[in-house]
């Protein structure tokens, strides 16, 4: 039963424990108090410490996540005052046969963070820091990043890889891997995790690591939220930098780019990469890598040991000091609302040049107001060590995203999704494989061919932690029967 309400009253009724009592599994709707007594049978909602929001206006913000394409409404968003509340919910949902998925600040764009007449989990709303250490973090699922780092940099401590944006939330990116301009050094942010609090499909509260429940800590990272919600993650840190030295170097064309990345990659010269192909208005690509040298403020890095033996047009080079928070919170937390059909993949080094030559030839804006750029995250996928993170098996490997804001016309973003599946699919025939946080339209077989090996553990997992399929599969990675 939905009840449209001001913020206002909503919070007065939460107050007054008069809104929402109950469920009715056979109408598939909210029973509230006002309307308990003519209800019949319905299943008792459990006391909770946060609040469960069925108003229209919170049921649409929860309809769409940062890519703006698929909308999905469910019938109520829990916002919890504590793990207790997840436990309780998850197990109501159970009972009640309602799916449920949890959701942090939804940075994906194919509506992997939502569900049709479902459940949502609010993690943002538990979002404490309980330890820190010299050495670790013990950090609520619901933080952003972006307050992670900053607690941790009045220690002098950073966590080993950062996403270049950090408004995501740490159970968020623990959920698809979580990788940045430091994974060629460092791997996924999920390398750095060594121990999680979650909850599984049943409402167990359970802690896991590489020595106690493995099976699910394996399953849980990079799992996509189909075998329990993390709660609470236990990361390791590093010492930080104060201050980092910005050199940005332009090249004249793609393979000595590509080259130098490599080179830089076996090197380890620098402190963070990135590589971009960013469209030109006479139909040209330039050609840019980023790169970081972290250092304190009485002891800049030597340029010219940095730069020895690269490639680059060294007249086009500019160079930025500036403090290490400016650096890593230079993307804003808030985005305009727009669609934002994003690809990303990650492309073996060995057939990386072929297929960029392959997107500059048939990459094209579809209006004028359809704008994207190319980025490249050099990795190493030795340095990744958790099962189920699938990325290319060879020395280097680089992901790959078209950071595109497409117009808000249905039949662009349709055929934006058409290329997203074609360049998807031809990465695939070349050895390469898929970061889940991307826009593109994939099936069940298509997941276990993704998970190849692993889909077997993950399955299992499944299987054992959510036995009645509670979480609801936004990637569309099971069939019903699974």
């Amino acid at each position: 039963m939905q009840t449209n309400l001001s913020r206002r009253s909503f919070i007065k009724a939460v107050a007054s424990a008069s809104l929402v009592v109950g469920f009715q599994a056979a109408s598939g709707t909210w029973v509230t108090a006002a309307h308990a007594a003519e209800a019949g049978d319905f299943a008792k909602l459990p006391p909770l410490d946060g609040t469960l929001h069925l108003d229209e206006a919170t049921r649409n913000e929860y309809a769409q996540d940062f890519g703006q394409i698929v909308h999905e409404q469910p019938l109520a968003v829990l916002k919890p005052g504590s793990p207790r509340d997840i436990s309780r919910v998850i197990r109501f949902a159970r009972r009640n046969g309602i799916p449920i998925v949890g959701r942090g600040k939804s940075h994906t764009t194919f509506g992997q963070s939502q569900v049709q007449a479902g459940l949502v989990i609010d993690m943002s709303t538990l979002a404490s820091i309980h330890a820190i250490t010299d050495e670790t973090i013990t950090v609520d699922a619901g933080m952003r990043w972006y307050d992670l780092l900053k607690a941790t940099l009045e220690q002098g401590l950073m966590p080993p890889v950062l996403p270049d944006y950090i408004g995501q939330t740490v159970g968020g990116t623990l959920s698809v891997g979580g990788i940045g301009g430091m994974s060629f050094k460092f791997g996924a942010q999920i390398d750095h995790v060594l121990e999680l609090t979650v909850i599984t499909g049943t409402g167990a509260v359970l802690r896991c690591s590489l020595t106690e429940n493995r099976d699910l800590f394996e399953t849980v990272l990079a799992g996509q939220g189909q075998v329990a919600v993390i709660v609470q993650a236990v990361l390791r840190l590093m010492p930080a930098p104060t201050n980092v030295r910005l050199y940005d170097l332009f090249y004249a064309d793609l393979p000595t780019m590509m080259a130098d990345l490599n080179l830089l990659m076996e090197e380890e010269r620098f402190d963070q990469m990135e590589g971009w192909l960013l469209p030109q208005p006479n139909g040209g690509w330039a050609y840019l890598l980023e790169v970081i040298a972290f250092h304190a403020p009485d002891g800049p890095p030597d340029d010219a040991t940095l730069l020895a033996g690269l490639h680059h047009v060294t007249s086009a080079t500019q160079t930025a000091d500036l403090s290490f928070w400016a650096w890593a919170s230079r993307i804003p937390l808030d985005f305009p609302k727009r669609p934002r059909p994003w690809i990303d993949l990650f492309l073996p080094g060995s057939t990386a040049l072929d297929f960029l030559g392959h997107v500059q030839a048939t990459l094209r804006p579809l209006a004028a107001d359809d704008r994207f750029s190319v980025l490249l995250i050099p990795m190493r996928p030795a340095r990744s060590t958790r099962p189920l993170f699938r990325v290319p098996n060879e020395a280097y490997a680089f992901g790959f995203d078209i950071l595109r804001t497409a117009p808000n016309d249905p039949a662009a973003i349709e055929a934006i999704l058409a290329y997203n599946r074609e360049l998807y699919d031809k990465n695939r025939a070349m050895g390469g494989t898929n970061y889940p946080i991307s826009a593109v339209r994939l099936t069940p077989e298509d997941w276990q061919r993704h998970y190849g090996p692993e889909f077997p553990r993950l399955l299992a997992a499944r299987h054992r932690y959510d036995p009645d399929n509670v979480f609801a599969s936004g990637p569309d990675m099971f069939r019903n029967n699974q």
